[in-house]
């Protein structure tokens, strides 16, 4: 092993005086940490050998467990280094990144994001997604009439036995409606 200020420098070296070999070398080892099974090495190395897909791809796989364990930072850093074609390309990497950004407090961000996937979405005819990010956007959104109109139209466009993402949207509008000071209306859907 190297000091690591040695490695990094032999490392800027190579990438200056032969980029088709540092490059191969990140594939190589990207690919090797991913059948080891070492997800946040395998997507950094293939983020820094300029292979998104790859990247997206793993990202996909630990999308749900790195949000639930809080491994917030890492994933925004790694959908950020996404080119937006690639991102188009896996609209829930889009939802899952709109949620951070609303839980983060950028709603600007958020809302851009919810309104690109709603449109994926919407392209796929993928209507449970559709409605599930529908219901997410609205849950960030603090017009109460925005928020209903939004949820009502993700629950009318949902089958007839999902019924978990319609109490999702029905608990939205009675949560909404109880911040409003509704409380009458919003118990009957809590």
């Amino acid at each position: 092993r190297y000091h690591h200020l040695f490695r990094d420098f032999l490392q800027v070296r190579l990438r200056q005086t032969q980029p088709e070999r540092y490059g191969d070398l990140l594939r190589r080892a990207a690919a090797l940490f991913e059948r080891r099974g070492k997800m946040d090495q395998a997507i950094e190395h293939w983020l820094a050998a300029n292979e998104p897909r790859d990247a997206a791809r793993l990202i996909q796989i630990v999308l749900t467990a790195y949000y639930e364990g809080g491994r917030w930072t890492t994933l925004m850093r790694w959908l950020d280094a996404l080119p937006e074609e690639v991102m188009r390309e896996a609209p829930e990497m889009l939802l899952s990144r709109a949620t951070l950004d609303a839980e983060m407090g950028a709603v600007e961000a958020a809302q851009q994001n919810f309104e690109s996937a709603i449109a994926e979405f919407g392209a796929r005819g993928d209507s449970n997604n559709l409605a599930r990010t529908l219901i997410e956007s609205a849950r960030y959104e603090p017009n109460l009439e925005t928020t209903i109109e939004r949820c009502e139209r993700a629950i009318a466009m949902l089958p007839e036995g999902e019924y978990f993402i319609r109490a999702t949207g029905y608990r939205v509008i009675g949560g909404k409606k109880a911040l409003h000071g509704d409380y009458t209306g919003a118990i009957p859907l809590l």
